[in-house]
Order: C-alpha cells, then sequence, then structure tokens
C-alpha cells in the first residue's frame, strides 16, 4: 500500500511536470508583449520549482523503501543463510521473489542507482541459486551411483535365494527376507533402487502370501460364523424366556416350572456375552419371581380346607419368608458394591438399576407373606 501511495503521487507529478513544461513551450511560441510573457514564463517556472523537487523527494523516497526491502530478503535468505549453508525456503520460492522484485522495479520509478544495485544484487542471488541447485543435482547424481553399488550385493543375495533348488520352508524363507529387509533397512537408498528391492523381495514372498490370505479368509469366515451362530442362540434364549411370560397365565404351573427348567439348563450350557448375560439373569430372576406368584395365587385361590392345603400355605410362608432374606442379603451385596471404587460407569448404573429391582420385589413379598399369613387364618378357623 505505501508502494501504491507513492508511486501514484510520483505519477501525478510527472503529469503536471509535462504539463509545465508543454506550457512554457506554448507560451515561447507565441506572439505577446515581453512583459506578459515574462510574468507568464516566470509563474511556470515558481510551478517547477515546487513540482520537480517534490518529483525527486518522492522517488528517492521509493527507492529508499524498495532497496531496504530488497537488502532485508537478501540478508534473510542468503547472507545469513549462506553462512548456516542452508535456506529457509525452497530454492524455487526463492526464485520467485526474485522475479518478482526484478519485475516490480522496472514497475516503480526509481531513481537510476537503486536500480542499478538492487538488480545486480538480486543478480547475484540468482547466480547463488542456480549454483546451488547444480551442486544439488551433482551430490543428487553421486548418491544415485552410490546407492546403484550398494544396491548390487543385496540383488545378488536375493537371486541366489530365487534360484535355490530346495523348494523353501515358510519360516526360513521369513527369516531369511527379514534379515535382506534389515540389510535394506541399515543403507541409505535412492528411492527408486530401495522400491525396486523391496518388490524383489515381495516377489519371493508372494506365493506364500496368497497362502496367508486365504487362511485369513477362513479365518475370517469362521469368525463370521461363530458370530451368527451366537445371534441364533442369543435370539433362541430370549425367544424361550419371551414365549413362556406369555404362557404364564395359561399353563399350568408344573408345565411352566418344567419348561423353565429347560430354559435354566439351555443357559447353563450356552456362553454369552457380559452384557447379555447380565440381561438373561435379570430376565430368568424376574420369570421365575413371576412363576412363584402364579403358583402362590393359585395356593390363595384355592377353596379346599383340607389339611394338605393349609400344609401348602406354611411351606409357601416359609419359602417366602426364606425369599425375603435372600433379596436383603442380595440388597446388602448390591450396596456395598455401588459404596466401592472399582465399578466403572456402566456397571454403576446396572447395579442401581439392580437395587430399584429388588426393593420393589422387597415390597410385593411383604404384601404376599401377609396375604399368606391371612389365607393360613381363615384355613385354622375353618
Amino acid at each position: 500500500r505505501e508502494y501504491q501511495k507513492l508511486q501514484k503521487e510520483i505519477d501525478w507529478l510527472y503529469a503536471f511536470g509535462l504539463r509545465i513544461q508543454d506550457l512554457r513551450k506554448e507560451l515561447l511560441d507565441i506572439s505577446v508583449r515581453m512583459r506578459l510573457k515574462t510574468s507568464l514564463l516566470k509563474m511556470l517556472s515558481e510551478l517547477g520549482d515546487r513540482v520537480f523537487p517534490l518529483r525527486k523527494s518522492k522517488i528517492e523516497q521509493l527507492s529508499h523503501l524498495f532497496f531496504r526491502d530488497v537488502s532485508e530478503f537478501v540478508q534473510e535468505h542468503f547472507e545469513l543463510e549462506e553462512q548456516r549453508g542452508k535456506k529457509k525456503e525452497p530454492g524455487y520460492q526463492l526464485r520467485d521473489i526474485i522475479r518478482f522484485l526484478q519485475s516490480t522495479a522496472k514497475e516503480l520509478a526509481l531513481n537510476s542507482v537503486t536500480f542499478k544495485e538492487t538488480r545486480v544484487i538480486l543478480s547475484r542471488c540468482w547466480d547463488f541459486l542456480r549454483a546451488e541447485d547444480q551442486e544439488r543435482k551433482k551430490r543428487r547424481q553421486e548418491f544415485r551411483e552410490t546407492s546403484t553399488v550398494k544396491r548390487q550385493p543385496i540383488e545378488v543375495k536375493l537371486q541366489a535365494m530365487r534360484d535355490r533348488t530346495d523348494p523353501w520352508e515358510k519360516q526360513d524363507l521369513a527369516m531369511a527376507l527379514e534379515e535382506v529387509r534389515k540389510e535394506i533397512g541399515r543403507q541409505r537408498f535412492d528411492r527408486k533402487d530401495q522400491e525396486a528391492l523391496l518388490e524383489q523381495v515381495d516377489q519371493l514372498w508372494r506365493p506364500f502370501r496368497s497362502q496367508e490370505e486365504l487362511e485369513s479368509s477362513q479365518r475370517a469366515l469362521e469368525v463370521a460364523h461363530r458370530k451368527e451362530r451366537y445371534k441364533e442362540v442369543r435370539s433362541e434364549v430370549f425367544g424361550a424366556i419371551e414365549a413362556l411370560q406369555q404362557r404364564l397365565s395359561s399353563d399350568s404351573v408344573a408345565t411352566l416350572f418344567d419348561e423353565y427348567a429347560k430354559i435354566e439348563k439351555t443357559v447353563s450350557l450356552t456362553t454369552l456375552q457380559r452384557a447379555d448375560r447380565q440381561r438373561v439373569d435379570r430376565e430368568l430372576r424376574l420369570l421365575q419371581r413371576q412363576l412363584n406368584d402364579r403358583k402362590e395365587t393359585d395356593l390363595l385361590g384355592a377353596s379346599d380346607g383340607t389339611k394338605h392345603l393349609l400344609q401348602d400355605c406354611y411351606l409357601a410362608l416359609a419359602a417366602k419368608k426364606n425369599e425375603r432374606k435372600g433379596v436383603k442379603e442380595k440388597l446388602d451385596e448390591y450396596r456395598k458394591l455401588i459404596g466401592g471404587s472399582g465399578l466403572d460407569f456402566e456397571q454403576g448404573m446396572y447395579y442401581q438399576e439392580l437395587v430399584r429391582l429388588e426393593k420393589e420385589h422387597l415390597i410385593r413379598i411383604d404384601e404376599r407373606i401377609e396375604e399368606i399369613e391371612d389365607k393360613i387364618d381363615e384355613l385354622e378357623r375353618s
């Protein structure tokens, strides 16, 4: 922006100066009184004394600014960096900057001294980059030649491995190729030479790789089959539990308990993932309680006042009290686990849910105990 401002002012002053010169020439060619001509020429001279020095001053400012920027560029990327033997910017970027500065010098209104000095400085920088490129190409060529020499012994070794008459055992070939890879890795090669050597190593291993890919594919199929089989078993288990829950009100108690025993045996012989195992245990516990509720409801609804019915009620009462004791113990166990620091967030949420379910079940147990005791009192009075 500073360059634009100065150049714009110089262009305006240059046009103004040309106009003064044109007016002076035109005034000299016309016939007017000498006194008037002298007066007008004096006015033009005074204007010139103000415009031309100002224009020269602006040119000096612009030249100083451009010379300063070129000097800073050279100092940052060439003088200091030459001492350290490296540059901050890649060579192609520096060449672009030099081209831009040289082009800019032609467009700006610089004084002749600044124009020549900056052009000489930038030309030296260009020569330095060109010499550096030539040196780099020379080093690159020497490196390629050295790489080719170092590549030959490894190629001889790989050729001997290919020409071997006895078939390679997989483990022996793997160890031999690993040694070759390490040898390649210990040395610096040209990229093309390194790729060529690794390609030869890969060609030797390719027959065994096809076998490995086949074995890997078979393992993947086995894993997919196990996952599919697991999904089927999981679906069967949860389907059996759901089907038995739907038959709670229709089948006999004995039939329901037989079906429950079969499901429980199937689950014990099935390997389930942790989350599925926890869910199955929770569903089985709920199903068992529903079966007990069904059995107790049938018992409480019986009208036969025989001794066997009274005995069954006493047995149901004792079982219910034992169940209440077991639920309280479970609650204490869950509370201790939650109070400890060994559970992650998911496990903590799981045991919180178990505590809530056990509390609700404890309330139902107390209600059922009260109902059974009322039934016993009724049977004893009759």
